[in-house]
């Protein structure tokens, strides 16, 4: 993965791929930072789409096959945030490494550090699984972390 592109290559049906990015946070900050993702829209093709993971981020699920009946929209794609302790909610939500989210538009949660930090990194791992049904193309959608100091 880049910093700009996570390449899953061509998917084969029903089975998952994993792509990851490592975030690295330094900062002065006395309380730590936060730090939030977000996508754009759901990861798309044309008029098709790859739906988010079922998982949301205040409860990560374990990773599940989608279930395909004749959807044109038949996939997952989900996160999973290598912080095993977080600042909000439920603090150890991602403590299961098989635990993923769907992204939303919404700013969600997926690294904190109470402490001032030098280079401290955490992996974000992204999962894609697509049935069946799901129409190929070349899917995509912007993600964007957001990185807050606490003074």
């Amino acid at each position: 993965s880049t910093s700009s592109g996570i390449p899953f290559g061509l998917l084969v049906v029903d089975q998952a791929r994993e792509g990851a990015q490592v975030l690295e946070v330094s900062t002065n900050a006395l309380n730590g930072y936060t730090v939030n993702i977000q996508q754009n829209h759901n990861l798309q093709a044309g008029a098709y789409e790859i739906p988010a993971f079922s998982g949301t981020n205040s409860a990560p699920s374990v990773w599940a096959s989608p279930t395909c009946s004749s959807s044109t929209d038949c996939g997952y794609f989900g996160y999973h945030s290598g912080d095993h302790s977080l600042g909000t909610g439920s603090l150890t939500r991602f403590a299961d490494d098989n635990t993923y989210a769907g992204l939303t538009s919404s700013l969600n949660e997926t690294a904190f550090s109470n402490l001032t930090a030098s280079v401290e990194q955490t992996n974000i791992v992204f999962k894609i699984q697509a049935g069946i049904y799901q129409p190929s193309g070349g899917y995509s959608n912007t993600i964007t972390y957001v990185i807050t100091a606490i003074y």
